[in-house]
């Protein structure tokens, strides 16, 4: 896959986000709903989801490019496992020491930026909450991320291009904590390196927001 079909997939998920967020903003706004908190809220994992789920339809040459990376011959391997341990483990360190201890980034806003101090309890609400955050976001970015834009740098040019270009990407999206950010989808790129499979880093992925949802329902 060379660049025109590379840039020709940004143009149409660039396009279907804004044909949605157009949409979605004359529905909101006609309807007095907060248009804001469906484009930074837990909503906006979904509407993403859609996109990059109606981009992939769209262009058969992208979809079969990113097919490629899922196999689920890993699974079978005990030590697909221990790789995923690690990789939590790194996540929890990483995120224990730039937050907690030398206090260089900051994540307490996200649970507000996302919606979920507004959620009325256990309700049909924080189950579409819980969906986007833990399940569908973490699919749709390890697709993104690490599907299309490094496997596409990796064959291109090399894995040290598309490991370095698609963890920073992904780390400078994250504010609050992009160091911590950079260094998961750092991990993510390994794991998927390792086990020549996106499945893993796509179950790793959800079980971190997974327990991050947890933490904050008992804060």
């Amino acid at each position: 896959m060379g660049w025109p079909q590379f840039l020709i997939f940004i143009g149409i998920y660039l396009g279907i986000s804004f044909t949605i967020g157009i949409v979605v903003g004359i529905i909101g706004a006609s309807n007095n709903i907060d248009v804001e908190q469906i484009f930074t809220g837990y909503q906006a994992g979904i509407i993403e989801f859609v996109v990059i789920m109606m981009a992939l339809l769209f262009y058969k040459k992208i979809r079969r490019f990113v097919w490629e990376s899922f196999s689920f011959s890993p699974l079978k391997e005990k030590k697909t496992y221990g790789y995923m341990f690690v990789g939590f483990l790194i996540f929890y360190l990483t995120q224990y020491i730039l937050i907690e201890l030398i206090a260089i980034e900051d994540a307490s806003n996200q649970p507000a930026d996302l919606g979920f101090n507004n959620l009325p309890g256990f309700s049909l609400e924080y189950i579409l909450f819980f969906v986007s955050i833990a399940l569908l976001v973490p699919l749709y970015e390890e697709v993104l991320y690490r599907g299309v834009l490094h496997r596409f740098l990796e064959v291109r040019y090399n894995f040290w291009v598309g490991i370095t270009i698609s963890s920073l990407v992904f780390g400078l999206l994250h504010i609050g904590f992009p160091i911590s950010a950079t260094i998961m989808g750092i991990v993510m790129v390994v794991l998927f390196k390792l086990t020549k499979s996106i499945i893993p880093s796509i179950l790793l992925h959800i079980l971190w927001n997974t327990f991050a949802v947890i933490v904050w329902s008992t804060m």
